[in-house]
Order: structure tokens, then C-alpha cells, then sequence
């Protein structure tokens, strides 16, 4: 396994940081309206976690995914396994030759509780 040196953090000593942005915590109802406004149907991301199944169970969820959420951004931590995609190709309509790379488009699926973090983040700033 490789190894990296030690980062110089010299010049950190004595800075004097800015003032943090408050904190405004997720509220479960932040988290209930991003996930019902997911696409039912959509493809699902790496997990295989339909939508419509993260919206059935959203009563049972709510709680520990604001509790995960709010931890996300007091920890500055977006957990890894909500950072996957899976990428699929998909032909173009109308392309002649389908051996040219040009000839499909590539679509990456994140994984839902990714969006999910995402979009319960960016409401939760625009507040």
C-alpha cells in the first residue's frame, strides 16, 4: 500500500478563521418533502432501492435519516456509500453507426439517499 508524507501545516498556525455559517438543522418535514417529490419509477441507483420504496417506508425513515442528514453537515461528512453512481449507455435515436462512441449517451444513477441528502441540503440553505 502506498503512503503519502505528512501535510506541512505550518502556515495554519495562528490563522484566524472566519466566523462559521450558522447552522439551520433539516427539519423531517425538509426530508418528507424531498422524498416525496422523488420519481416513483426512476431508475434506481447502485443499491437497487426503488423510489417508490423509499417513499412507502418514509414514515419508519424520517427519523433517523433528518438525524443523518443534520450529523452529515455538523460533521462536514457526506457518507461514501451515498456518493456511488452507476453509469449506464443509452443509444442515441437516429445514429447510423452504432460502433462510434459518439453514437450513445452515458447517464450516471446516484444512489436515491444521495439526491435525497442533496436536495434536503440545497432547501435547507435556500431558506
Amino acid at each position: 500500500m502506498k503512503t503519502f508524507p505528512d501535510a506541512a501545516l505550518d502556515d495554519t498556525i495562528g490563522y484566524d478563521y472566519d466566523e462559521p455559517l450558522p447552522f439551520e438543522p433539516i427539519l423531517t418535514s425538509d426530508v418528507a418533502e424531498v422524498v416525496a417529490s422523488l420519481g416513483p419509477y426512476r431508475e434506481p441507483g447502485p443499491s437497487g432501492i426503488p423510489n417508490i420504496a423509499i417513499q412507502k417506508a418514509c414514515p419508519f425513515l424520517l427519523g433517523p435519516l433528518t438525524t443523518i442528514c443534520n450529523a452529515s453537515l455538523n460533521l462536514s461528512h457526506f457518507p461514501h456509500q451515498w456518493k456511488s453512481f452507476t453509469t449506464i449507455t443509452l443509444r442515441k435515436p437516429g445514429k447510423d453507426d452504432y460502433t462510434k462512441a459518439k453514437s450513445y449517451r452515458p447517464i450516471a444513477l446516484e444512489e436515491t439517499l444521495g439526491k435525497v441528502m442533496e436536495a434536503v441540503t440545497e432547501s435547507v440553505i435556500a431558506r
